[in-house]
Protein backbone atom coordinates (compact mmCIF):
# COMPACT_ATOMS: atom_id res chain seq x y z
CA UNK A 1 0.00 0.00 0.00
CA UNK A 2 1.04 3.63 0.18
CA UNK A 3 0.53 6.27 2.08
CA UNK A 4 1.87 10.14 2.33
CA UNK A 5 3.61 11.37 4.98
CA UNK A 6 5.00 14.98 5.18
CA UNK A 7 4.86 15.27 1.78
CA UNK A 8 6.25 12.29 0.93
CA UNK A 9 4.32 9.16 -1.03
CA UNK A 10 5.68 6.10 0.83
CA UNK A 11 5.03 2.31 -0.59
CA UNK A 12 5.26 -0.37 1.46
CA UNK A 13 4.45 -3.69 0.66
CA UNK A 14 2.84 -6.19 3.97
CA UNK A 15 3.27 -9.57 4.96
CA UNK A 16 1.14 -11.33 1.92
CA UNK A 17 2.79 -9.17 -0.83
CA UNK A 18 6.17 -10.39 0.69
CA UNK A 19 5.15 -14.03 0.24
CA UNK A 20 3.71 -13.54 -3.40
CA UNK A 21 7.45 -11.55 -4.31
CA UNK A 22 9.11 -14.77 -2.93
CA UNK A 23 6.92 -16.98 -4.85
CA UNK A 24 6.98 -14.90 -7.91
CA UNK A 25 10.81 -14.44 -8.13
CA UNK A 26 11.59 -18.65 -7.23
CA UNK A 27 14.19 -20.07 -8.97
CA UNK A 28 12.90 -22.36 -11.98
CA UNK A 29 15.23 -24.92 -12.01
CA UNK A 30 15.17 -25.08 -7.79
CA UNK A 31 11.50 -25.94 -7.96
CA UNK A 32 11.73 -28.54 -11.39
CA UNK A 33 14.73 -30.34 -9.05
CA UNK A 34 11.88 -30.81 -6.43
CA UNK A 35 9.70 -31.91 -8.66
CA UNK A 36 11.42 -34.20 -10.22
CA UNK A 37 12.38 -35.94 -7.26
CA UNK A 38 9.49 -36.23 -5.76
CA UNK A 39 7.99 -37.73 -9.54
CA UNK A 40 11.04 -40.39 -9.16
CA UNK A 41 10.50 -41.22 -5.34
CA UNK A 42 7.08 -41.79 -6.16
CA UNK A 43 7.78 -44.14 -8.75
CA UNK A 44 10.39 -46.04 -7.62
CA UNK A 45 7.36 -46.93 -4.20
CA UNK A 46 4.70 -47.80 -6.92
CA UNK A 47 7.36 -50.51 -9.16
CA UNK A 48 9.51 -51.76 -6.11
CA UNK A 49 7.39 -51.28 -2.79
CA UNK A 50 8.33 -48.72 0.12
CA UNK A 51 10.58 -51.38 1.71
CA UNK A 52 12.86 -51.37 -1.16
CA UNK A 53 13.03 -47.63 -1.16
CA UNK A 54 14.19 -47.55 2.42
CA UNK A 55 16.86 -50.30 2.01
CA UNK A 56 18.13 -49.52 -1.19
CA UNK A 57 17.22 -45.60 -2.02
CA UNK A 58 17.47 -44.26 1.53
CA UNK A 59 20.01 -42.05 0.38
CA UNK A 60 18.38 -40.37 -2.42
CA UNK A 61 15.80 -39.92 -0.74
CA UNK A 62 17.81 -37.90 2.19
CA UNK A 63 19.08 -36.21 -0.93
CA UNK A 64 15.68 -35.28 -2.32
CA UNK A 65 14.68 -34.26 1.39
CA UNK A 66 17.51 -31.38 0.97
CA UNK A 67 16.49 -30.15 -2.30
CA UNK A 68 13.05 -29.86 -0.91
CA UNK A 69 14.55 -27.74 2.08
CA UNK A 70 16.74 -25.98 -0.23
CA UNK A 71 14.06 -24.66 -2.98
CA UNK A 72 11.84 -23.95 0.80
CA UNK A 73 14.89 -21.99 2.21
CA UNK A 74 15.42 -19.86 -1.08
CA UNK A 75 12.02 -18.49 -0.15
CA UNK A 76 12.32 -17.56 2.99
CA UNK A 77 15.50 -16.33 2.34
CA UNK A 78 13.61 -13.82 -0.10
CA UNK A 79 10.67 -13.12 2.56
CA UNK A 80 13.53 -12.41 5.29
CA UNK A 81 15.71 -10.15 3.37
CA UNK A 82 12.64 -8.38 1.65
CA UNK A 83 10.36 -8.01 4.83
CA UNK A 84 8.84 -4.90 5.81
CA UNK A 85 9.65 -3.45 1.88
CA UNK A 86 9.06 0.35 2.46
CA UNK A 87 10.51 2.77 -0.05
CA UNK A 88 9.73 6.50 -1.36
CA UNK A 89 11.37 9.42 -2.72
CA UNK A 90 12.81 12.53 -1.24
CA UNK A 91 14.10 15.39 -3.41
CA UNK A 92 16.53 13.60 -5.41
CA UNK A 93 17.35 10.55 -3.64
CA UNK A 94 15.37 7.19 -3.07
CA UNK A 95 15.47 5.61 0.13
CA UNK A 96 14.84 1.86 0.63
CA UNK A 97 14.49 0.18 3.93
CA UNK A 98 13.54 -3.58 4.61
CA UNK A 99 14.65 -6.77 5.94
CA UNK A 100 13.74 -8.98 9.13
CA UNK A 101 16.26 -10.11 11.16
CA UNK A 102 19.19 -7.78 9.57
CA UNK A 103 17.34 -4.87 8.99
CA UNK A 104 19.31 -2.50 5.83
CA UNK A 105 18.60 1.19 5.02
CA UNK A 106 20.26 2.50 1.91
CA UNK A 107 19.85 5.92 -0.24
CA UNK A 108 20.03 5.81 -3.97
CA UNK A 109 20.78 9.09 -5.50
CA UNK A 110 19.08 9.23 -8.61
CA UNK A 111 21.42 10.54 -10.42
CA UNK A 112 23.81 7.99 -9.97
CA UNK A 113 21.17 5.46 -11.59
CA UNK A 114 22.66 3.97 -14.71
CA UNK A 115 19.73 2.37 -15.68
CA UNK A 116 16.62 0.53 -14.58
CA UNK A 117 16.26 -3.06 -14.75
CA UNK A 118 12.90 -4.14 -14.75
CA UNK A 119 12.90 -8.49 -14.03
CA UNK A 120 10.03 -11.26 -14.75
CA UNK A 121 11.60 -14.34 -13.27
CA UNK A 122 9.49 -17.42 -15.28
CA UNK A 123 6.57 -17.23 -12.60
CA UNK A 124 6.48 -13.67 -12.70
CA UNK A 125 5.82 -14.26 -16.45
CA UNK A 126 2.76 -16.75 -15.98
CA UNK A 127 1.20 -13.83 -13.24
CA UNK A 128 2.50 -10.87 -15.49
CA UNK A 129 4.42 -8.97 -12.50
CA UNK A 130 7.00 -7.02 -12.49
CA UNK A 131 9.86 -6.04 -10.19
CA UNK A 132 12.57 -3.26 -10.63
CA UNK A 133 16.34 -2.85 -9.52
CA UNK A 134 18.66 0.13 -10.41
CA UNK A 135 21.88 -0.25 -11.76
CA UNK A 136 24.27 1.88 -9.98
CA UNK A 137 27.43 1.52 -8.14
CA UNK A 138 27.87 0.91 -4.68
CA UNK A 139 23.80 -0.87 -4.18
CA UNK A 140 23.53 -4.34 -4.76
CA UNK A 141 27.37 -5.10 -4.81
CA UNK A 142 27.98 -6.76 -1.49
CA UNK A 143 26.67 -9.91 -0.36
CA UNK A 144 22.51 -10.26 0.67
CA UNK A 145 22.31 -6.46 -0.51
CA UNK A 146 19.62 -6.27 -2.98
CA UNK A 147 18.92 -2.82 -5.62
CA UNK A 148 15.42 -3.46 -5.34
CA UNK A 149 12.85 -0.16 -5.73
CA UNK A 150 9.97 -2.09 -6.00
CA UNK A 151 8.59 -5.63 -5.36
CA UNK A 152 6.50 -7.59 -7.51
CA UNK A 153 3.50 -6.00 -9.06
CA UNK A 154 1.27 -5.35 -11.75
CA UNK A 155 2.06 -3.28 -14.89
CA UNK A 156 -0.42 -0.56 -13.77
CA UNK A 157 0.94 -0.69 -10.09
CA UNK A 158 4.33 -0.80 -11.64
CA UNK A 159 4.02 2.50 -13.90
CA UNK A 160 2.44 4.09 -10.65
CA UNK A 161 5.43 3.85 -8.40
CA UNK A 162 7.91 4.45 -11.26
CA UNK A 163 5.97 7.72 -11.92
CA UNK A 164 6.23 8.77 -8.35
CA UNK A 165 9.81 6.88 -7.54
CA UNK A 166 11.97 8.07 -11.16
CA UNK A 167 10.02 10.43 -13.09
CA UNK A 168 13.11 10.50 -15.01
CA UNK A 169 12.81 7.64 -16.72
CA UNK A 170 8.88 8.54 -17.66
CA UNK A 171 10.12 8.24 -21.65
CA UNK A 172 10.22 4.52 -20.98
CA UNK A 173 7.22 2.36 -21.83
CA UNK A 174 8.88 -1.43 -21.54
CA UNK A 175 5.74 -3.10 -22.65
CA UNK A 176 5.79 -1.09 -26.21
CA UNK A 177 9.19 -2.37 -27.59
CA UNK A 178 9.77 -4.03 -31.28
CA UNK A 179 10.90 -7.13 -31.76
CA UNK A 180 14.11 -8.67 -32.70
CA UNK A 181 14.09 -8.60 -36.51
CA UNK A 182 12.46 -12.27 -37.67
CA UNK A 183 16.07 -13.23 -39.54
CA UNK A 184 17.39 -13.57 -35.91
CA UNK A 185 16.22 -17.29 -35.46
CA UNK A 186 17.93 -17.61 -38.61
CA UNK A 187 21.08 -16.93 -37.61
CA UNK A 188 20.52 -18.82 -34.18
CA UNK A 189 19.13 -21.49 -36.35
CA UNK A 190 23.05 -21.72 -38.04
CA UNK A 191 24.58 -21.25 -35.05
CA UNK A 192 23.08 -24.32 -32.92
CA UNK A 193 24.64 -26.86 -35.59
CA UNK A 194 28.12 -27.17 -33.85
CA UNK A 195 25.65 -28.23 -31.15
CA UNK A 196 24.19 -30.93 -33.34
CA UNK A 197 27.85 -31.70 -34.05
CA UNK A 198 28.93 -32.33 -30.40
CA UNK A 199 25.74 -34.43 -29.99
CA UNK A 200 26.35 -36.95 -33.00
CA UNK A 201 30.07 -37.02 -31.47
CA UNK A 202 29.10 -37.93 -28.15
CA UNK A 203 26.35 -40.73 -29.06
CA UNK A 204 29.38 -42.32 -31.42
CA UNK A 205 31.57 -42.21 -28.22
CA UNK A 206 29.17 -43.70 -25.39
CA UNK A 207 27.78 -46.21 -28.16
CA UNK A 208 31.09 -47.48 -29.78
CA UNK A 209 33.76 -46.57 -27.24
CA UNK A 210 31.83 -46.95 -23.94
CA UNK A 211 28.61 -49.52 -24.55
CA UNK A 212 26.58 -47.71 -23.23
CA UNK A 213 22.74 -48.54 -23.08
CA UNK A 214 20.77 -46.62 -26.02
CA UNK A 215 18.61 -44.58 -23.45
CA UNK A 216 21.74 -43.36 -21.81
CA UNK A 217 24.08 -43.23 -25.15
CA UNK A 218 21.16 -41.63 -27.30
CA UNK A 219 19.06 -39.86 -25.15
CA UNK A 220 20.49 -37.78 -22.77
CA UNK A 221 23.01 -36.62 -26.03
CA UNK A 222 20.04 -35.61 -27.64
CA UNK A 223 17.85 -34.19 -24.78
CA UNK A 224 20.94 -31.90 -24.11
CA UNK A 225 20.99 -30.57 -27.71
CA UNK A 226 17.02 -30.37 -27.75
CA UNK A 227 17.62 -27.73 -24.46
CA UNK A 228 20.24 -26.39 -26.00
CA UNK A 229 18.34 -25.22 -28.46
CA UNK A 230 14.98 -24.25 -27.27
CA UNK A 231 16.82 -21.67 -24.90
CA UNK A 232 17.72 -20.55 -28.37
CA UNK A 233 14.14 -19.84 -29.43
CA UNK A 234 13.36 -18.71 -26.06
CA UNK A 235 16.34 -16.11 -26.61
CA UNK A 236 14.52 -15.14 -29.72
CA UNK A 237 11.06 -14.93 -27.93
CA UNK A 238 12.24 -12.68 -25.41
CA UNK A 239 14.64 -10.38 -27.55
CA UNK A 240 13.42 -6.77 -28.17
CA UNK A 241 14.16 -3.48 -28.42
CA UNK A 242 12.85 0.32 -28.24
CA UNK A 243 14.87 3.04 -29.93
CA UNK A 244 13.61 6.16 -28.47
CA UNK A 245 15.21 10.23 -28.39
CA UNK A 246 15.99 9.76 -24.84
CA UNK A 247 17.29 6.48 -24.89
CA UNK A 248 16.95 2.64 -24.92
CA UNK A 249 14.92 -0.11 -23.62
CA UNK A 250 16.57 -3.31 -24.57
CA UNK A 251 14.83 -6.60 -23.69
CA UNK A 252 16.94 -10.11 -23.43
CA UNK A 253 16.62 -13.18 -21.35
CA UNK A 254 15.34 -16.94 -21.71
CA UNK A 255 13.15 -18.26 -19.27
CA UNK A 256 13.25 -14.65 -17.58
CA UNK A 257 12.62 -11.75 -18.99
CA UNK A 258 14.97 -8.35 -18.65
CA UNK A 259 14.22 -4.77 -19.89
CA UNK A 260 17.01 -2.89 -19.59
CA UNK A 261 16.42 1.06 -19.88
CA UNK A 262 19.02 3.79 -20.06
CA UNK A 263 19.33 6.81 -21.44
CA UNK A 264 21.88 7.49 -24.18
CA UNK A 265 25.03 9.41 -21.78
CA UNK A 266 24.62 6.36 -19.48
CA UNK A 267 26.08 4.19 -22.23
CA UNK A 268 30.03 3.73 -22.25
CA UNK A 269 30.61 1.89 -25.78
CA UNK A 270 28.56 -0.28 -27.73
CA UNK A 271 30.19 -3.37 -29.59
CA UNK A 272 28.28 -5.13 -32.65
CA UNK A 273 29.25 -8.06 -34.05
CA UNK A 274 27.71 -9.13 -37.77
CA UNK A 275 27.66 -12.97 -38.09
CA UNK A 276 27.99 -14.28 -41.39
CA UNK A 277 24.17 -14.88 -41.60
CA UNK A 278 23.28 -11.79 -40.20
CA UNK A 279 25.82 -9.87 -42.50
CA UNK A 280 23.79 -11.82 -45.42
CA UNK A 281 20.18 -10.35 -43.92
CA UNK A 282 21.50 -6.67 -43.06
CA UNK A 283 21.15 -7.62 -38.78
CA UNK A 284 23.65 -7.80 -36.09
CA UNK A 285 23.62 -8.22 -32.32
CA UNK A 286 26.08 -6.63 -29.70
CA UNK A 287 26.37 -5.45 -26.10
CA UNK A 288 26.23 -1.54 -24.91
CA UNK A 289 28.71 -1.30 -21.87
CA UNK A 290 27.23 0.43 -19.00
CA UNK A 291 29.30 2.14 -15.79
CA UNK A 292 28.99 -0.79 -14.05
CA UNK A 293 26.66 -3.57 -16.52
CA UNK A 294 25.71 -4.41 -19.75
CA UNK A 295 23.23 -4.68 -21.96
CA UNK A 296 22.63 -7.15 -24.84
CA UNK A 297 21.30 -5.52 -28.41
CA UNK A 298 19.22 -8.01 -30.04
CA UNK A 299 19.12 -9.18 -33.79
CA UNK A 300 18.48 -5.17 -35.43
CA UNK A 301 18.81 -3.66 -38.71
CA UNK A 302 22.68 -2.34 -39.36
CA UNK A 303 21.48 0.96 -40.11
CA UNK A 304 19.87 0.90 -36.38
CA UNK A 305 22.77 0.05 -34.97
CA UNK A 306 24.35 3.05 -36.41
CA UNK A 307 22.08 5.58 -35.01
CA UNK A 308 22.71 3.90 -31.69
CA UNK A 309 26.46 4.63 -32.04
CA UNK A 310 25.58 8.11 -33.22
CA UNK A 311 23.22 8.77 -30.49
CA UNK A 312 25.69 7.38 -27.89
CA UNK A 313 28.46 9.62 -29.50
CA UNK A 314 26.44 12.91 -29.19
Amino acid sequence: FESQMEGKKFFHCGFGEMIMHAFYTMPLFSLLISIAGIGFMGWYIITFGFMSFIEEALGGFLALIFLVLAACFNVLKRFVAYYDFTVYRDGKDIHVRCGLIKQRSYTIPVDKISALQIEQPFFSRIFKKYSVKVVTVGVGDEDGESSNITMSLSKDQLREQLKELVPEFGWAEFDQIEKEEKAGIKVRLVKSIKWHIITIACILVMMLEMNAPWYIGILIPVVCDAFINLLYVLSHMAAGYSILEQGLILASGYFNKVYMMFTYKKAQYITMTYHPVAKKHGIGDGVIMLLNSAASVPYIKEELAHQIEDSIIG
